[in-house]
């Protein structure tokens, strides 16, 4: 259960309304009390999923009939719930504006870790637009997040209230219980545009999918797998996805031979396959060029070729797209390069893929950036760096259940990484060894070092010295001093270092 209730605003006002007597404000609708509860976490989720599926409805006709009199009649409040590890601030200001276009009542509730409010952007946003904040505490690794929605979605549709029951998220982990939701409530998805996939399965449900977020000219870098397993990365004209047709053919024919699992990006199986099957180079960014490559390959292949010809997938292959941290948006660099994301794959070097083996880890740490033969030798103080970056902590936790946890040693977190890293549910999407250029000023800032381009051994001295100063942890390598100044200087914001720890 949740340390506390969700923190609303005493007054809900929306902008843009008018009343007289609320000038440009109007006061939202009361919101019944049994949905201001604080949300529950492990056990009431499982416990509400099992009997929501008992008291399911037979058929759905009578569904229907109830949704087409809510869109018929009045438009209903619409309870807006924010995957907090999905949906940014832009995002929701649309999902937000799209519910109020359609003319109703928006009550939003944005589910996230606890500090997340202790971020000046977030928490200014919060409070401007009058939006509930739920704190969900992390147990143990496990998704609370997921649990939580998942469980406010269960009371939200057994409420007897005309509700529109909306959700922004950007994967497909809400599938099934969206669907349940959908039997009875006006249920609406927002997903990023980039989510084709995502979007194709919730369309399978009931509910309405809506896509949200700007459209760009579509990234103009791609990123080649090579047959020997290593990668590159190159400029091209800018591509635009197409509708994914044969996506649930493709996907039914990787899961099939086991190089795809029930959810995650289907490039990462088709590296994996086309890899076993030295069939070449293959693009793997933009994904779609990749899924169209196969999709050519299969045509080609037609009935010539049966399901018993190609290999099966062994599970002995980690794929890696890595990329760097995402920087501001500007128009100068979504021109160059199309898209944010598309910059970050650039910036990230390239593909590559690695055997399974006992120093897989390592190895992948050392392609990474995370590891090298001279000042960053330490493979524990590499695995807390990789770790605690944002992109990869989410991707452990929410994606793999192998967050390290207090209580694991290094060899414990090596086991969760090599798991990890072989899993079909991250798309390879790992990012590399953080930049030391902040650090560096940093240092240059408090007289520690006298010049932001100097070698890394000087360096080395200066963050020493810096953490003697401030009394941080002393570290036995270079990446370790960089995340543990980085995590002292980002101390108020934890959207970019995290806090995670193991027994070194």
């Amino acid at each position: 259960m949740l340390s506390r209730p969700c923190v609303h605003n005493p007054r809900n006002v929306l902008p843009g309304a008018c009343s007289p007597r609320h000038g440009n404000r109007f006061l939202q609708p009361p919101v019944s009390s049994d949905l201001r509860k604080p949300v529950e976490v492990a056990c009431l989720a499982s416990v509400a999923r099992v009997c929501w599926h008992v008291r399911r409805l037979n058929g759905r006709s009578f569904s229907r009939l109830r949704r087409s009199r809510v869109r018929l009649g009045a438009k209903a409040l619409a309870q807006l719930l924010v995957d907090g590890d999905q949906g940014s601030i832009e995002l929701i200001e649309q999902a937000i504006e799209h519910l109020q276009g359609q003319g109703r009542s928006v009550v939003a509730t944005v589910f996230a870790e606890p500090r997340r409010v202790e971020n000046k952007q977030w928490h200014a946003f919060l409070r401007e637009r009058r939006i509930k904040f739920c704190p969900v505490p992390r147990r143990g690794g496990k998704e609370a997040t997921d649990l939580a929605i998942e469980s406010r979605l269960v009371r939200l549709s057994q409420s007897p209230d005309d509700l529109c029951v909306a959700l922004l998220t950007s994967d497909t982990d809400f599938v099934d219980i969206v669907e349940e939701v959908a039997a009875s409530k006006d249920m609406i998805v927002f997903l990023p545009q980039s989510r084709g996939n995502a979007a194709r399965k919730y369309r399978a449900t009931s509910a309405t999918v809506v896509p949200i977020g700007r459209s760009e000219e579509g990234p103009k870098v791609r990123a080649i797998l090579h047959p020997d397993g290593s990668g590159s990365v190159e400029m091209a004209e800018p591509w635009q996805s197409p509708i994914e047709e044969e996506a649930e053919h493709l996907t039914q024919f990787l899961q099939d031979l086991g190089y795809h699992g029930e959810r995650g990006l289907l490039v990462q199986g088709i590296a994996k396959f086309w890899v076993s099957h030295r069939l070449g180079p293959l693009t793997v960014y933009p994904a779609g060029l990749g899924c169209e490559s196969l999709h050519k390959l299969l045509q080609a292949a037609g009935s010539q070729v049966s399901q018993a010809s190609w290999t099966r997938y062994s599970g002995d292959i980690a794929f890696f797209l890595p990329t760097t941290k995402a920087p501001a948006k500007t128009r100068i660099k979504v021109k160059e390069y199309g898209t944010m994301h598309a910059r970050a794959v650039f910036k990230g070097g390239g593909p590559f893929t690695i055997k399974a083996s006992r120093d897989m880890v390592a190895q992948a740490l050392r392609r990474l950036g995370y590891l090298d033969g001279h000042l960053s030798c330490d493979l524990a103080e590499a695995l807390l760096a990789f770790v605690n970056l944002p992109e990869n902590k989410q991707a452990l936790r929410k994606r793999c259940d192998a967050l390290p946890t207090p209580t694991d040693t290094v060899s414990d977190v090596v086991q969760k990484l090599h798991r990890a890293f072989l899993a079909h549910d991250t798309g390879g999407r790992w990012r590399v060894a953080p930049s030391d250029t902040q650090v560096r000023k940093t240092l240059c800032k408090h007289g520690f070092l006298m010049d932001e381009a100097a070698p890394q051994s000087q360096v080395l001295e200066a963050m020493q010295q810096f953490a003697r100063g401030r009394g941080l942890k002393e570290m036995r390598s270079y990446i370790g001093y960089v995340f543990r100044i980085q995590q002292h200087m980002y101390c108020s914001d934890p959207t970019k270092v995290g806090n995670v720890d193991f027994r070194a």
